[in-house]
């Protein structure tokens, strides 16, 4: 076998083990998304008496109390998040390249609180071959 097909299959194996590894991650670790992707946040929780609040970097952007949604920094993800009360979970699509950052789901009933859900997102452009290496050796 020459050197190019060794290389070639090398590659292949890394990119196998990759997908593999982002498949099986724990959502409440790390996301990989695509620019253009979506993100959904879900706190699943029954409703009964429920308050939950979203936040991206230490900023609160969302919440949801007495059955209601209230986004708290307009800003934020304009015109880009939705909301359903179905599941209180929020998506935010078309995610940009400066989305990626920390994101958390905090949720509460009256004097219960659960833990925080932490969610660090990653979002990016192509993925290549020295992005997919160095994830692997991180």
């Amino acid at each position: 076998m020459n050197i190019f097909q060794e290389s070639r299959c090398s590659i292949l194996a890394v990119l196998l083990l990759f997908l593999l590894q982002v498949s099986r991650a724990d959502p409440d670790v790390q996301v990989h998304k695509a620019v253009g992707d979506s993100l959904d946040l879900i706190a699943d929780y029954t409703k009964e008496g429920l308050a939950v609040q979203w936040e991206y970097n230490g900023t609160e952007f969302a919440e949801y109390e007495k059955d209601q949604f209230k986004r708290v920094k307009s800003p934020l993800f304009h015109e880009r998040l939705k909301m359903y009360k179905d599941n209180i979970s929020i998506t935010i699509e078309d995610l940009k390249l400066q989305d990626s950052g920390i994101f958390t789901i905090v949720a509460e009933r009256k004097a219960d609180q659960f833990p925080t859900k932490t969610i660090v997102l990653h979002v990016h452009g192509e993925f290549n071959l020295i992005f997919i290496l160095s994830m692997l050796l991180m």
